[in-house]
Order: structure tokens, then C-alpha cells, then sequence
């Protein structure tokens, strides 16, 4: 054999030996029996789920094991003999029940990501700060009391998990946590924010949701790169008055705290989409809101607002105002320029007149309102959200939003909403519809999506205003040949269902532009559709 050839396969052999290894490494073993029959190249095995009440001792012998995964499962104890897995990497534990840790534990000195959520844990050792290569740490929904100084250790940190716990503080050896980037404390007993954690220049994400903070440090402006920062169902009474140096805020949430005013400043949040402070004692809104031009949702209800400021109506990208249980008494002017509001809600304030808003508010889609005398045109886009509060009022009703609740039935009088134009039952359990659904013969819009449908009711063809009608998600195997008396239908969804062949008077809806069959067995109808329905856009 000459030089070149040797070279040749020399290299070849080199390479697959190389894919073959690479492969090895990247493989991850499901299964504790195929894993020892390959125990030394074994990097990654997952049991998570496999119902273990202990650690499987086998698996100390995989001396290369980079990544383990024994979630979900019922470990009450981690053996001495953890120590044997140096080279370990990944380690979740979450979803058993460990009480403790044996010293030993932290001898895994190689780990980077390590999981312990959802276990009985109530204390580390100090010993943890060993376990300086670090980079995400979850000790979720756990007992933890407190958490010793050697957690400052962890200088590689950058994601640390204590949602769930007992704690009521963090050590002040927490601010060394200099490239932590998230932290999740929601769901403590933790009431001052640690000027401490100031320090953090690194953090973006902060959810400090339930506890009892009732105070922030005006330190906190330090965090420029802060995106996201949760601090709702807290005891907070006020913000400080350079929180709105935070510019890179993206996502605030203030909700369920004790707030009456927002500081002047709060208004350079520029990237803020979202206003979320439902639920305090705000009386008034900052003057300068329109100063916060991507805002395009108000959350602020059950406050003590009884007036908006003027500035509302030149807030162009402004879509959702959500203002029930707050004082009004008058409808809100500064509301009436507003082109760009899409819904809003006023219900449970003192109002008894709203003007005519279709005249001004050019965008409104759904209105959500007290009971009392309203125009034909407010009756088109007032909302109604309870059956019983329709029914009350059913020649008043003209859109009716019953998605997620749970509904296994209507009764037998829903047929009394007679002027019923627009109705969205999604996500609920219904099987079937009472007799009297054939009476709503107003109705333009149905949509029952995820419900329970194995049949088109019989009582929907009855319906033949109605323009839209989507069943997408239902238990439907078959298209009833009075479908056809819904001859204004203009948009069908029945996308996810079990339908196989459709009726020959199908064919007949010459007024559909858009069908929407996707998940269904109707690929075959293709050609007879281009061909009897060339005007409609079909989704096969």
C-alpha cells in the first residue's frame, strides 16, 4: 500500500472513529438496564419519572456521566457515595422528597446546573459555596429558612430559584452574586430589599411576588439592566422617586399592593407595554402618561380613580383600559378622543349614562358595563360575561362572552336571548345544545372551540344570519346535510376534529370565503373543492 492511500484511510478511520464517539457523547439513555450494558460511555441518562423510592447504586459505576436527570420520583436519601460521580455536570433531583444532603454531596465540584426544587429541604450546609462553577441553582418549593453566607460564593451564578420557600431575609453576602442575571423569590416572607442586592449590575429578571416588601431602596436605579421586575401581592405603599431611571424596564408588575400614587418619574419607562397596578389605592393617574408611547394596556382596577388625565387621548398605541370597581360617577372624557382603544371596562364604578361611543371611539370592539338604560349602537359593543346577568337582561344582550366556565350545559331558556348577535362559548364542556338554540336567529358570530362536540347540533342550522362559525377542537367525525341552510355563513373552522367525508350539499355554501379543515382526513376533497368552490380559501 503507498503513502497517500495509507494516509488516506488513515484519516478516514480517524473521522469515524470521531462522528462515532461524538454521537456516543451527545446519546442519552432512558434506560438504567441499556445504560450498564455501556457503563463507561454513558454521559447523559434520564430516569426522570421511573417511580425510584431510592438512588440506583448502578449508577455510581458510569465514571463518565456527565448529566443526570432523577426528577420525579420518590428519593428520600442521596448516598455517600454521590462523591463517585466527579465529573458530573448536570444534576436535577426536583419533584422527590430529600430532606437532606450528605456532606459528601458537595464534593461535585464540576457541577453547573443543579436542581433540588420540590424536595423537604429545610437548610444547606455552608459547605454549597464548593460548588463554585455554579451557573443555575433551583431550590424552588422547598422548607428553606434561610440560606447560609457561603451563597456568595457562587460567583458564576446566573440563575438562582428560591420561589416557594420559608425565607423572611437573604445574606448580605448575596449582593457578591456578581453575573446573577435572574432571580425568583416569590412566595417568601422576605420585607426589605437588601441595598445589598443592589450590587447585582448584572440582573434582568427579578420576581419578588408575594411577600412582604413594603419598601424598595432608592439604590435600586443601580440595576440598569433590569427588563423585568415583578413585585406583586407585596405591602408596598409607594415607589422611589427616581424608579423611572430603570429604562431598560420592559415589564413592571405592581398589583395587589398598597400603592396611592406612582412617582413622577415613572413615566420615562418608555419600553413599558403593560400597566399593571390593578388592585391598590391609587387615586390618581401621572398627568405625563402619555409620555409612555408604547403603553397599550391599563390594568388599574379596583383603585380609587374617580378621573383620568388628558393626556389619554393622545396615547395612539393604547388598546386595552381596564378600570372596573374604581369611583367613577361620569364617563371619562379624556376616553372619548381615544382612537386606538379596543376594550374597556368600567363595570362596578357609579356610572348610570355612557355617551355615544361608536361616534368617537371608532375602534371599540368590547365594552363591559353596569345594567342601565344604553343606546342600540352601545348595545353592539357592551359585553356581557355571565349567563345569569344575560338572561336578566336578554333583550338587552347583544354579545355574550362564556369561554372558560366551565359550562356542561345551557338551559333551556337560552333561547330567550333573542337579539343575541355575537356569542363565544370556548373552552368549556358542553356535549350538546338546548332545544331553544335555534331561536337565536340574530346571531352573526359562534364559536364553541374545545368543548365536547361529537355532532353539529341540529339547532345550529337553524341559525341562518349566522356569518362565522368556528368548531375547531371538538370530537366531530361528520358535517349533517343541513348545514346547508346556513346559506350568509361566510368563515367555518372545523380544524382538529375527526371528519372524514362531507355531505354533497356542503358544496352548496356558495356565500364561504374562508374554510378552515386542517386536522381532519379531507385532504381528498381537494380537487372537487377548486373545482365547485373556487372563490373560497380552504386550509387543508
Amino acid at each position: 500500500m503507498n503513502l497517500d492511500k495509507f494516509l488516506f484511510y488513515f484519516v478516514f478511520i480517524l473521522y469515524a472513529s470521531s462522528n462515532t464517539l461524538n454521537a456516543q457523547i451527545k446519546k442519552i439513555y432512558y434506560s438504567l438496564e441499556e445504560a450498564l450494558k455501556n457503563k463507561d460511555q454513558v454521559y447523559h441518562l434520564s430516569l426522570k419519572g421511573h417511580v425510584l423510592n431510592e438512588f440506583p447504586s448502578s449508577i455510581f459505576e458510569m465514571k463518565n456521566l456527565r448529566s443526570l436527570n432523577l426528577s420525579n420520583n420518590n428519593i428520600k436519601y442521596i448516598p455517600d457515595s454521590i462523591q463517585l460521580l466527579p465529573m458530573i455536570e448536570y444534576l436535577d433531583l426536583s419533584g422527590n422528597k430529600i430532606g437532606t444532603l450528605p456532606n459528601s454531596f458537595w464534593s461535585l465540584t464540576s457541577l453547573k446546573e443543579l436542581s433540588l426544587s420540590k424536595n423537604d429541604l429545610s437548610s444547606l450546609s455552608g459547605l454549597i459555596g464548593t460548588l463554585n462553577q455554579l451557573v443555575s441553582l433551583e431550590l424552588s418549593g422547598n422548607r428553606l429558612n434561610t440560606l447560609p453566607r457561603e451563597i456568595g460564593l457562587l460567583t458564576q451564578l446566573k440563575k438562582i430559584d428560591l420561589t416557594n420557600n420559608n425565607l423572611s431575609s437573604l445574606p448580605k453576602s448575596f449582593g457578591e452574586l456578581k453575573d446573577l442575571e435572574e432571580i425568583f423569590i416569590a412566595h417568601n416572607r422576605i420585607s426589605k430589599v437588601s441595598k445589598s442586592w443592589c450590587r447585582l449590575r448584572q440582573l434582568k429578571i427579578m420576581d419578588a411576588g408575594n411577600n412582604r416588601l413594603k419598601k424598595l431602596p432608592n439604590q435600586i436605579v443601580q440595576l440598569q439592566l433590569l427588563s423585568v421586575l415583578l413585585l406583586d401581592s407585596n405591602q408596598l405603599v409607594c415607589l422611589p422617586k427616581s424608579f423611572g431611571q430603570l429604562e431598560n424596564l420592559s415589564g413592571i408588575y405592581l398589583q395587589h399592593n398598597s400603592l396611592k400614587l406612582l412617582p413622577e418619574s415613572f413615566t420615562k419607562l418608555h419600553l413599558i407595554t403593560s400597566l399593571e397596578i390593578s388592585e391598590n389605592r391609587i387615586t390618581r393617574l401621572l398627568s405625563s402618561l402619555s409620555e409612555m408611547r408604547n403603553l397599550r394596556q391599563i390594568y388599574a382596577s379596583n383603585n380609587l380613580l374617580s378621573t383620568l388625565p388628558d393626556s389619554i387621548e393622545k396615547m395612539k398605541t393604547l388598546m386595552i383600559v381596564k378600570l372596573d370597581h374604581n369611583q367613577f360617577s361620569t364617563f371619562p372624557e379624556s376616553l372619548l378622543k381615544s382612537k386606538s382603544i379596543i376594550v374597556l371596562d368600567l363595570q362596578q364604578n357609579g356610572l348610570k349614562h355612557v355617551p355615544e361611543l361608536h361616534l368617537s371611539m371608532t375602534n371599540l370592539a368590547d365594552l363591559y358595563l353596569d345594567q342601565f338604560p344604553i343606546s342600540e349602537a352601545i348595545k353592539e359593543i357592551k359585553l356581557y360575561t355571565s349567563i345569569d346577568s344575560a338572561l336578566k337582561y336578554a333583550n338587552e344582550v347583544y354579545r355574550l362572552d362564556l369561554s372558560y366556565q366551565k359550562l356542561q350545559r345551557l338551559p333551556e331558556s337560552f333561547g330567550s336571548l333573542s337579539e343575541l348577535r355575537w356569542l363565544n362559548l370556548n373552552y368549556n364542556r358542553l356535549s350538546e345544545l338546548p332545544e331553544s338554540f335555534k331561536d337565536l336567529n340574530k346571531l352573526k358570530s359562534l364559536s364553541i372551540v374545545a368543548n365536547g362536540l361529537e355532532t353539529i347540533d341540529s339547532a345550529i342550522c337553524y341559525l341562518d344570519a349566522l356569518e362565522e362559525l368556528q368548531l375547531n377542537g371538538n370530537k366531530l367525525s361528520f358535517v349533517p346535510d343541513c348545514i346547508v341552510q346556513l346559506n350568509n355563513l361566510e368563515t367555518f373552522n372545523l380544524q382538529q376534529n375527526y371528519i372524514e367525508q362531507l355531505p354533497d350539499s356542503f358544496f352548496e355554501l356558495k356565500n364561504l370565503k374562508t374554510l378552515i379543515l386542517y386536522g381532519n382526513n379531507l385532504k381528498h376533497y381537494r380537487a372537487l373543492f377548486e373545482e365547485k368552490m373556487p372563490n373560497c380559501s380552504i386550509v387543508f
